[in-house]
């Protein structure tokens, strides 16, 4: 990785002069005319002040959430480094600025009753703050000094690192996520979405506080950030506040964005990696169609369904599986997916690959479609019900699609048929790859070769 030094000039106290700064109207009405904004029936807004784009939700709620997102995501470090955009923001949003200490910070934040998070992805990292309406000026400040002041100190370096590396060793031991982390990389080999965005307890193990530094200082610019707030805030006044902040930050990121695309796959296959025990766990991985598209919609009902028929035949009835899930992720190379743990790994396989011919040849039934439609539109309009989830929804179909492509989705689904659901299965249920953890004497690679 090359890396420069990011040039910021944001002092602390500066905010102060912010708020104040409202008074003066003049200046206002002059940053109003450089939004370009747009709104829609759901109360979106959608603008760009000075190189920073804002998308602001408008709510009736207390609450506001604010999520900034940085993206790019793994395609800016190597698989030996991952994790390592993770650590750094954690490291930034929990340890102490070059101005004041962890415990100031933590102090002034837990009084004001607002709380921050990250979390980092395949696509993107986000930085989420919760505050109330009357805090949020205060509580963003708070949030900037860290994020543009970190002091990267090397005590709270490895009580922060080692903290963490310990949270991933537990979760390196649960089984399905030693499946999800092998099938991925696999799966994903030779490109940089074989890397794990939340890292490894080994490459944690291997990250100084110096290095984890000259990362960050490559991560944060203009190009790479935009930022979703919900909750009943002026578009002026969101403005200013995110402009006072970002405006020294570098227009463009001097980090080098690895491009190596995921291998194309035009067979079947099986992978096996030997694990004790007398539970075998299975990962079915095939390519998915676009986020936001029709066909994305109609895959995921199909998946749905899926599910559904095997909790019931496979689960409940024959008891060949212990755990059932079929899903998509929506990622910008989505894929699909079909995982499930048994004790009794060949039949269970013959009847999990039998539900997808039967699936892929019929379709689904007329009561399946409208069930799951009208599942699917109670589960949507339950999420839009939340500050949280508005925020979440909003800004992942920003990077994806289009926030605006978002506000079709119920009509989208409500204009899915059994004839589409079978052409996208038909375009998309095939070359399969198949990752097997568990005993490996049980089963033959033959099992799985019943072509779809």
């Amino acid at each position: 990785m090359k890396r420069v030094s990011i040039l910021i000039g944001i002092i602390f106290t500066i905010f102060l002069h912010v708020r104040c700064g409202f008074s003066q109207k003049s200046q206002k009405t002059k940053n109003i005319s450089k939004i370009k904004s747009e709104n829609s029936v759901f109360n979106v807004s959608d603008y760009i002040f000075e190189g920073i784009r804002i998308l602001r939700v408008a709510s009736i709620n207390e609450l506001v959430v604010a999520k900034i997102y940085i993206t790019g995501g793994i395609q800016f470090y190597e698989k030996e480094e991952e994790g390592i955009e993770l650590l750094a923001l954690k490291l930034a949003l929990r340890g102490s600025s070059k101005n004041h200490s962890k415990e100031y910070l933590d102090e002034r934040l837990e009084k004001l009753g607002s709380r921050t998070e990250v979390f980092s992805a395949y696509d993107y990292s986000v930085i989420t703050l919760y505050s109330l309406r009357e805090h949020f000026s205060e509580s963003l400040q708070i949030l900037m000094e860290r994020i543009l002041n970190p002091k990267f100190g090397l005590a709270e370096f490895y009580e922060i690192r080692d903290r963490y590396m310990m949270e991933l060793l537990e979760q390196e031991k649960n089984p399905w996520e030693q499946l999800r982390n092998w099938s991925l990389s696999d799966y994903f080999q030779g490109s940089s979405w074989s890397v794990n965005p939340l890292g490894s307890y080994q490459s944690l193990f291997t990250f100084s506080n110096d290095g984890v530094n000259l990362f960050y200082q490559n991560l944060l610019a203009q190009n790479r950030i935009y930022i979703v707030v919900v909750g009943k805030i002026p578009v002026d006044e969101l403005a200013v506040l995110f402009q006072q902040y970002l405006k020294n930050l570098p227009k463009e990121s001097p980090a080098i964005k690895v491009t190596n695309k995921p291998m194309v796959y035009t067979n079947s296959d099986v992978h096996f990696q030997k694990k004790e025990g007398n539970i075998s766990y299975i990962n079915g991985i095939f390519n998915a169609p676009k986020p936001g598209s029709l066909d994305a919609f109609a895959l995921q009902i199909a998946l749905s369904i899926l599910n559904e028929r095997l909790q019931t035949k496979l689960v409940l009835q024959k008891g060949f599986l212990l755990e059932a899930f079929c899903g998509y992720a929506e990622f910008s190379n989505p894929i699909a997916n079909i995982r499930f743990s048994t004790q009794l790994p060949a039949p269970a396989i013959k009847a999990v690959i039998d539900e997808l011919k039967k699936l892929k040849l019929e379709g689904v039934t007329e009561q399946e479609l409208h069930q799951k439609k009208q599942f699917f539109l109670t589960q949507y309009y339950k999420k839009l019900t939340t500050s949280e989830s508005q925020a979440e929804i909003i800004g992942n179909a920003a990077f994806h699609y289009s926030w605006k492509e978002e506000l079709k989705s119920s009509k989208k689904v409500e204009t899915i048929t059994n004839q589409h659901i079978l052409s996208v299965l038909q375009k998309y249920l095939k070359n399969i790859q198949w990752y097997y953890l568990g005993d490996t004497g049980k089963i033959g690679k033959g099992v799985f070769e019943k072509a779809l």
